[in-house]
């Protein structure tokens, strides 16, 4: 189970609850958490301007980031993983990404 609120992302055990790792800062303020191959990817479910529109990878069994992209636009569909890494298709259809983290 992950959590993330006020730029801060939890990773709990599914069977006690009990929190197993913390992020405290460095995912947005209001992240939006799409699970795939292992990772939680995040960015943010707020969209303008002035927001950056980072993507993080976190391993989901241990918090730590694997790896981060600046993406041109907001990602809004879920991501497909495909051989050797994860597309991920931000909302303008102009833009994809494939990575191997």
């Amino acid at each position: 189970m992950i959590y993330g609120l006020n730029g801060h992302l939890t990773g709990y055990d599914a069977r006690t609850g009990r929190p197993r790792w913390t992020i405290p800062g460095g995912v947005p303020q209001y992240p939006a958490l799409q699970v795939a191959g292992g990772f939680v990817l995040v960015n943010s479910n707020a969209t303008g301007p002035s927001i950056p529109n980072t993507l993080t990878a976190v391993i989901a069994a241990t918090g730590r980031a694997a790896w981060r992209a600046a993406m041109p636009t907001f990602v809004q569909s879920p991501p497909v993983l495909v051989p050797g890494g994860i597309l991920v298709q931000p909302a303008d259809p102009v833009y994809a990404c494939a990575t191997t983290g």
